[in-house]
């Protein structure tokens, strides 16, 4: 429908569930009161990438980009294991943990 506002706007009309994007600006204030824009890893972590190819001397965004490696390395193991909705969920829970504590 193109790339602008309106595409969206109508498409969604007032949708209520969780909205995963890239955070294209389109997909801004479309949808119902209660819809949730959930973001995408994936688009995230290339900003961290981004950022570290114009300031390699600022090391604030590297921890950020190897957590999100590691989440998808929960992942890349739940399909191997072809694990089922329920069992992925219990291992992004205990593993997403385990590496926030890590963090912390």
């Amino acid at each position: 429908m193109g790339r602008g506002r309106e595409g969206p706007k109508q498409f969604l009309g007032r949708y209520e569930g969780i909205l995963q994007t890239d955070g294209y600006a389109g997909y801004d204030r479309v949808g119902g009161p209660e819809m949730i824009h959930a973001a995408c890893w994936a688009h995230a972590r290339r900003k961290f990438y981004q950022a570290a190819k114009l300031h390699p001397a600022d090391a604030r965004g590297y921890p950020h980009r190897g957590s999100i490696n590691e989440l998808f390395a929960i992942d890349a193991r739940a399909r191997a294991q072809k694990l089922d909705h329920t069992a992925r969920h219990q291992l992004r829970q205990q593993e997403a943990n385990t590496l926030a504590g890590r963090s912390a």
